[in-house]
């Protein structure tokens, strides 16, 4: 870094460079109207020293919305177009910017920010966040809000604009974890039974018995199934994104996977590539399909958000206690475990991360499975004891 003096009519302006953490580019500042070259230089120096030991700060003025919008967005964008960050990653961290961080804190100065303001901005938001006199938002949304600013800050203390991040002293509500309600394993079999043979019965059938993400399901293709040897790859998934349906790599490394399939599963999908043929038949030129598995008539993929929409009419019209379609993969994963599969075992066939993920997220076993094995563990005890 250097730095020099240069006269403006009659008056003096230092000049100083440093490197721009976040692109590698090197940036010029300068600061002007000091009468006397003597001046000019004590302001530099001073400058100069306090960027060499990392307490000089660019763009000390520049505002929240500001750095969110003209720095920070376009690196997420850049890290989208490299493959580091997904699609529904920036989508999220876009819509909670500008939902609700630059509208309720966009003209404060970024280096301003404390953490009792983000304190009373997190508690404004449980009260008012949906505004107009709308209720608060949920504390599970204003803990994502609160991810979203700690990220946005980090970025900045790590490309110099910031020394810290006020956001690790701040205090942010607490996620309520949903309580979750699948089906038992027989209304799960008595949906299946009652769908059998309907348009999506395939997909409903493959969902239950695998436990799939919905946008893995929706981006499944032909080629990622071998039903003759009955195994399946998640190689792709169809997501939202912004409002948008997008085609994008699995969640996780984890979600990226190879999984076995049951034998009536793997006949419910030979029945439904049948079916679709007759669909591409019937449809002629008009056929848009690729090698997608679940479209409709014509061969358009299906839509997520339908997907979820379908199924729960079927389930109404089944008769069902009405869940969510992702609750088909709780469903899953519960009946897995209370069937008394190894933990590492179903948490490698649900895709997730770590083997903790599952075993936090499926902690719980159904009342009548707690009952039964409390008499089990009673029967064995009073045997002992006689």
């Amino acid at each position: 870094m250097n730095g020099s003096i240069r006269q403006r009519g009659k008056t003096h302006t230092a000049y100083w460079f440093t490197i721009d953490p976040a692109t590698g580019k090197r940036v010029q500042h300068s600061k002007g109207g000091f009468l006397t070259i003597k001046a000019a230089r004590g302001y530099l120096n001073t400058i100069l020293a306090k960027v060499e030991e990392g307490s000089w700060m660019p763009n000390a003025k520049m505002s929240i919305k500001e750095f969110v919008e003209k720095q920070w967005l376009p690196s997420l964008d850049a890290a989208e177009a490299g493959g580091s960050l997904k699609p529904t990653t920036v989508a999220f961290y876009r819509h909670i910017v500008h939902r609700h961080v630059v509208v309720r804190l966009g003209g404060v100065k970024l280096s301003s920010l404390s953490a009792p303001m983000l304190n009373s901005f997190y508690g404004d938001l449980l009260r008012d966040g949906r505004g107009a006199g709308g209720a608060g938002l949920s504390p599970t949304t204003v803990a994502r809000v609160h991810v979203t600013v700690h990220r946005f800050l980090r970025d900045a203390v790590r490309w110099g604009v910031l020394q810290r991040n006020v956001a690790d002293q701040a205090t942010a509500p607490r996620p309520i974890k949903r309580k979750m309600a699948p089906w038992s394993p027989r209304e799960t079999g008595q949906f299946l039974a009652t769908t059998r043979g309907t348009r999506l019965s395939a997909l409903w059938q493959l969902a239950a018995m695998t436990g799939l993400r919905r946008g893995e399901v929706c981006g499944l293709r032909w080629c990622d199934v071998d039903l003759e040897q009955r195994r399946l790859t998640v190689a792709r998934a169809r997501v939202m994104a912004g409002g948008q349906v997008v085609s994008s790599s699995p969640k996780t490394v984890g979600s990226a996977r190879t999984i076995g399939l049951d034998e009536l599963t793997a006949s419910v999908l030979r029945a439904h590539r049948s079916r679709q043929n007759e669909w591409r038949l019937a449809a002629g030129e008009a056929w848009m399909g690729d090698d997608t598995i679940f479209t409709d008539e014509l061969g358009r993929p299906l839509h997520p958000t339908a997907v979820s929409k379908f199924f729960k009419a079927a389930a109404h019209e089944a008769g069902m206690p009405l869940i969510r379609f992702h609750d088909l993969r709780h469903g899953y994963a519960t009946a897995a475990l209370e069937a008394g599969a190894a933990m590492k075992v179903v948490s490698e066939r649900l895709g997730h991360r770590s083997i903790s993920i599952t075993a936090d997220v499926y902690s719980h076993v159904r009342p009548e499975v707690d009952q039964a094995l409390a008499d089990e563990v009673a029967a064995i005890i009073a045997e002992a004891a006689r």
